[in-house]
């Protein structure tokens, strides 16, 4: 963690978080979904209980899963 990202961690909430709440937004748009599963494993479990998690996002965090 660079000093920036030390300094504004006090300031700001954690991306952590406004990630997680994005990924579990039933309306979220199918496109972002597929770019935080491809960019974030550490939200793959929120992606597929989200309802709106499309057939093909699913498919590619259970074949990740399994690598």
């Amino acid at each position: 963690m660079g000093l920036f990202d030390k300094i504004a961690s006090r300031f700001v909430p954690e991306l952590g978080d406004v990630e997680q709440d994005m990924a579990g937004n039933p309306n979220a748009p199918a496109e972002l979904l597929r770019k935080m599963a491809e960019k974030e494993p550490k939200l793959w479990e929120t992606i597929l209980a989200n309802p709106s998690c499309p057939s093909d996002v699913a498919a590619y965090i259970q074949n990740r899963r399994t690598e």
